[in-house]
Parts: structure tokens; sequence; C-alpha cells
């Protein structure tokens, strides 16, 4: 059973996909808008974490071959494509998408980043 959203958003999860956009989608939208100038060449790495199959020990990233979406709009539009596939869980760990967000930055060459979390539930603490 999903509780998330159960009184804060009229007993819907912050992921429902309807006609009008979501919680999540409109986080991603206004985000998007702001940090969109900064980017030099508009590729975001988007990955997912804390769903049945990642539980609290791995990310998915929004394409099977793990490239970059180009610009917050493919970051909405391809968020909308996986959505309905994936399963939501119960608590949640930000460690793995800190582990990844830190591999990101090693693999850059020590560029500038901004991690960006977006989360629907309770979160548990890793030593």
């Amino acid at each position: 059973m999903l509780v998330s959203g159960k009184y804060s958003l009229i007993r819907q999860s912050l992921h429902d996909i309807r006609n009008v956009p979501n919680s999540c989608e409109k986080a991603i939208s206004i985000i998007g808008k702001k940090f969109s100038p900064f980017l030099d060449d508009n590729l975001i790495p988007c990955f997912g974490f804390g769903d049945a199959s990642t539980s609290d020990h791995d990310v998915f990233s929004f394409y099977r071959d793990e490239r970059f979406c180009n610009g917050h709009e493919e970051i909405l539009s391809r968020y909308r494509e996986i959505r309905p596939n994936i399963q939501p869980a119960g608590t949640t760990s930000f460690a793995p998408i800190i582990e990844m967000a830190t591999k990101i930055v090693d693999q850059s060459g020590g560029k500038h980043h901004v991690l960006v979390i977006i989360s629907d539930g309770q979160t548990v603490s890793k030593d």
C-alpha cells in the first residue's frame, strides 16, 4: 500500500500520472528552468532510486544505455514513459544516488555539479 501523499496530496502519490503535471513533474520543470542557463551542453544525468527493483542499494538510469537526458523537457518526457513501470517501495536511502553522483563528478574530472534529489517518502539513514 502506498501511503506517501495520504494527507498532503489528497491520497495521491507524488508520482501519479494524470492529465495535469504531478508534484514531481512540477518540481522537475521549476528546477530545470532555473538551472538550464548554467548548462554548457544541456546534458543532465538522470537516475531513479528507492523503487522495488533498486530498494536501498542501487539506482536505475532513465535510459538503459545510461545516456544523459538532453534538457529538463526530455527528463519530463522520459519520466512519463518509465513511471508506469516503476513499482514504489518502502523507505528510501539517498546513499545510492549520492554514490552515483560522486562517480559522475569523478568521471568528469572534478567539474562542478549540482545534485538534486526529489523524493516522495520516508528516508533511512545509513552509517
